[in-house]
């Protein structure tokens, strides 16, 4: 299960180069570290592109999904944070 992160462009310029010196990337890294979940890039074939302010995280159930997402709509760098429903049949 994947929750989907679009963030700030500079903060996540900062995070797909892993600084963490701005007040922005600093509080998602610290907040996902808390959380227990890794934020990984989207593949983005240029810095311009709008996939490149794109994250994702996998969690293992919806709960979790919920609460990461509330949690990280509440981190100034963040925009949008959403629940991505798997392609698996019921």
């Amino acid at each position: 299960m994947q929750v989907m992160l679009q963030l700030q462009r500079d903060a996540a310029r900062m995070l797909r180069h892993h600084i963490h010196n701005s007040a922005a990337s600093a509080e998602l890294v610290n907040k996902a570290h808390t959380l227990g979940v890794t934020l990984r890039p989207l593949r983005a074939r240029s810095e311009d592109s709008p996939a490149a302010s794109g994250f994702t995280v996998e969690v293992p159930d919806r709960v979790t999904a919920d609460r990461v997402i509330r949690e990280l709509r509440d981190c100034d760098g963040v925009e949008a944070a959403y629940f991505v429903p798997s392609d698996e049949l019921p």
